[in-house]
């Protein structure tokens, strides 16, 4: 839970927290963010109690929130692991092209 809440916090940092969104649009990112981090675990509870044609619509939305997040942190990440390489490589004086 506490990886799922940090991802989530991530996500809310990088979409709505730094884009520095007027009034409305900013409550509304937080509050959505809030209502989908605990999504996952409340999916598979649903998943295990209703019927499948039943859950299907929610599942559907909380996978589709998950992708997009598993996504976003794969980038961030991917980023951030450029970034330090080229730092490294730069206070070795080893030449770095940008790709």
């Amino acid at each position: 839970m506490t990886i799922l809440g940090a991802a989530h916090y991530y996500v809310w940092l990088r979409f709505v927290s730094a884009t520095h969104l007027p009034a409305p649009w900013h409550l509304l990112g937080t509050l959505a963010i809030i209502a989908l981090a605990p999504s996952l675990p409340v999916a598979t509870m649903l998943l295990r109690r209703l019927p499948r044609t039943t859950a299907r619509a929610f599942v559907w939305l909380v996978y589709t929130w998950f992708g997009f997040a598993l996504i976003t942190l794969a980038v961030a990440t991917w980023k951030g692991s450029r970034s330090r390489a080229r730092t490294a490589l730069a206070s070795s004086h080893v030449a770095v092209r940008d790709t």
